[in-house]
């Protein structure tokens, strides 16, 4: 009777049961779709590759990661894809310099895995505060989408930063809806250093008045630039600056990279380029199902600006209009908008970077689920599953040169800055229908 009363007690705490869940549902379905990513490892083009690569060229042998240039030690083996991330960021790689590429790959492995359960129960368990006893079935189906959505693969294969910074961004959400300064500045600078495109995320904050906050943020991230300045020569920064940023940017190939009309790239930018843009011989074959209708770079450059920029606007202006009519929705809606908005933004948006978009999904299907006969707009409904249908089914080429995954993200975005556009909140609804549930019980 004593362990049975024990057993119960533990049962009874809702973190317990839902670490139980993530353990017992999303980890051996990540596990069992990528085993043999702990088997072949390969040095490819894997970005875990790349990390460490520029750990091990910054860190130990006093050479610039950038470019595709031979190493001197002939265990480390130059990258096939150019290392584009901006010296800041190495910073965070630094413990693969003291790893080989073997054990760097295998423990990025296990930051993905441990990365993957606390995003689950970021989301659920603090952003969309679901209860076991109420929301079980909710619980048990994002498990289900989580564990199966088609881009988790890929983030494991090749060992990809996405879901540490969804974590990030989750982590400053929450931080964000406390108004805990520190901590929310400190984790959106870090996303910031590891992606550049979360900068974005100072426009809401700063139509939303929290200008300590992105002082704060802009602190960190300057103490990210001043530390790689100690520890890295100066050098390092102006070649970045000089020779890699600028070969970004739409309609661009970055030196050594895949053309930005190759069809896993689903931003606007990929979306655009494939309509303006010639794919080199190489990528021909694999792109069968994508050509130009016309092809012309500036076309494609001033185009895919155009739209960015409208796309820009239109999140803004949503977010300026909820503020007047619903402000206390306002950090959770504009998470719901930005975040998307990111990915579509992106130059180099790849299909499998989907994976920080992920809990924007998540909280959609959440939505929809919890809905049952009171949803307030079956049209939307509707887009939210089909966003998340886009998302996680498998790839083929036919699908991504209808840019399926861009639309996908596109549905979400277009939903959040539609609801935010009307003052309405998924997060008050959903709490306003439970209470009516609670009410009839």
């Amino acid at each position: 009777m004593k362990y049975r009363s024990m057993l119960e007690n533990a049962l009874s705490s809702k973190k317990v049961l839902a670490l139980l869940f993530a353990l017992a549902i999303v980890l051996p379905a990540v596990l069992y779709t990528n085993a043999y990513a702990w088997l072949k490892i390969m040095p490819t083009n894997k970005d875990v590759f790349l990390f460490h690569y520029a750990a091990q060229a910054a860190f130990n042998f006093d050479m610039s990661p950038y470019g595709l240039v031979d190493t001197p030690d002939p265990n480390v083996t130059a990258p096939h894809v150019p290392f584009l991330y901006h010296p800041g960021a190495i910073i965070l790689f630094a413990p693969f310099a003291f790893l080989s590429y073997e054990q760097a790959y295998v423990a990025m492995v296990l930051v993905n895995v441990v990365c993957l359960v606390g995003l689950f129960y970021l989301v659920c368990f603090r952003i969309l505060k679901l209860t076991i006893e109420k929301d079980l079935l909710i619980i048990v189906s994002l498990l289900l989408f989580v564990g199966f959505f088609r881009p988790m693969e890929v983030q494991f294969q090749h060992g990809q930063v996405n879901l540490i910074l969804a974590c990030l961004l989750c982590g400053f959400w929450l931080a964000a809806r406390k108004n805990a300064q520190l901590v929310a500045g400190a984790l959106l600078a870090t996303a910031v250093v590891i992606k550049t495109y979360p900068v974005l995320l100072l426009l809401f904050l700063l139509i939303d008045r929290r200008i300590k906050l992105v002082g704060t943020t802009i602190a960190f991230g300057f103490g990210y630039f001043v530390l790689s300045l100690i520890i890295f020569p100066v050098g390092l920064w102006f070649e970045w600056l000089l020779e890699v940023a600028p070969n970004g940017g739409y309609g661009k190939t970055p030196e050594g990279m895949f053309s930005p009309a190759y069809w896993s790239n689903q931003g606007i930018n990929g979306v655009v380029s494939r309509l303006f843009v010639e794919l080199s011989e190489q990528h021909l074959s694999e792109n069968l199902w994508v050509r130009p209708i016309f092809v012309s770079a500036e076309l494609a450059r001033y185009s895919g600006y155009l739209i960015a920029f409208s796309v820009l606007g239109v999140s803004l202006w949503s977010l300026w209009r909820l503020r007047k009519k619903n402000p206390k929705a306002f950090i959770d809606m504009a998470m719901m908008i930005m975040i998307p908005m990111i990915f579509l933004l992106g130059p180099l948006a790849w299909d499998h970077h989907t994976v920080y978009v992920l809990p924007v999904s998540m909280i959609f299907v959440a939505w929809v689920l919890r809905s049952n006969s009171d949803a307030p707009s079956p049209i939307l409904s509707i887009f939210a599953i089909v966003a998340a249908a886009l998302l996680a089914m498998p790839m083929i080429s036919v699908l991504w040169a209808l840019n399926v995954t861009f639309w996908g993200v596109f549905i979400l975005w277009a939903s959040a800055c539609w609801m935010a556009w009307h003052g309405r909140s998924v997060f008050e609804e959903q709490a306003e229908r439970s209470d009516r549930k609670l009410e009839s019980a």
